[in-house]
């Protein structure tokens, strides 16, 4: 909770760290966010609530909890191989993504949104 509630509209996680904590950058207003290729796993709404439109993770992150990136604008997502998500990791509107991602095999790439249609698709 460190650096909720502070009006941040960019950040960049340093290296060394390995978890994002549970609502670390909650109720900002992110629209940058750079991941170090360090983190493994991502806190319970830890970016809920900001302006993000896109979401680039890391390789190297292998879970995102429940809420992590919940009530933002993302229409598209990159992300690795075998990620564990929650199913409402980007939020309740977004299981459509978990679905794909699933459907997919879990299969890492940028995954974009039709917003027309509301459906992702992997990116190749």
């Amino acid at each position: 909770n460190a650096f909720r509630l502070n009006n941040l509209t960019r950040i960049t996680i340093p290296n060394g760290i390995d978890k994002i904590s549970d609502r670390a950058f909650a109720f900002n207003k992110l629209e940058r966010l750079t991941i170090p290729d360090n983190i493994v796993e991502i806190g319970e709404a830890a970016f809920q609530r900001n302006s993000l439109t896109g979401v680039t993770l890391p390789q190297s992150v292998r879970k995102i909890g429940r809420a992590a990136f919940y009530d933002n604008a993302i229409t598209r997502i990159s992300i690795g191989n075998g990620v564990e998500c929650d199913n409402y990791a980007f939020g309740q509107y977004w299981i459509s993504f978990i679905d794909r991602y699933n459907k997919c095999g879990k299969k890492g790439g940028t995954y974009i949104c039709d917003q027309a249609s509301e459906q992702w698709k992997l990116n190749i």
